[in-house]
């Protein structure tokens, strides 16, 4: 009960400082996610900012992997651990659905040089992103990882 009034109280503080609402702010607490509601998902003007670039599947990956230029429909699994996963760059790989670092347990994974537009969901730990933007929100359920 008292975590649910902290969070409610840092969002009223965050709202006083001059965050808007639509700025979708994020508020993570051991593996919780908290956020104010965002004005709109931006997925249209998303959509449209990289529609030039060529649609491909999602992927499940079970081994490192170098992502071709191009959108990404779908979510991004990293389901091994361990793994690299290097894009051509954030504005040249692009992931329309979600990033999840589904190994459980240790994960060791690194992901680099791609844009998230979904979120980003750690369910596991000692991952890495480097060179990530991240346009949904951060759920980090494991320990250690970085980003």
């Amino acid at each position: 009960m008292r975590r649910g009034l902290a969070v409610v109280g840092v969002v009223a503080l965050l709202g006083a400082a001059g965050c808007k609402s639509g700025s979708g702010v994020s508020l993570s607490m051991g593996g919780r996610t908290a956020s104010t509601p965002r004005a709109d998902d931006g997925g249209a003007a998303a959509a449209k900012e990289f529609e030039h670039l060529p649609a491909r599947p999602g992927q499940r990956l079970t081994r490192s992997a170098t992502l071709e230029p191009g959108r990404y429909q779908g979510d991004l699994v990293i389901a091994a651990q361990a793994l690299t996963v290097e894009g051509a760059g954030a504005d040249q790989t692009v992931i329309e659905g979600r990033l999840i670092f589904a190994e459980l347990g240790r994960g060791g994974s690194i992901v680099r040089n791609l844009t998230v537009l979904g979120d980003v969901v750690f369910d596991s730990h000692d991952n890495e992103l480097h060179g990530v933007q991240v346009r949904g929100r951060t759920v980090d359920n494991g320990v250690r990882n970085a980003y």
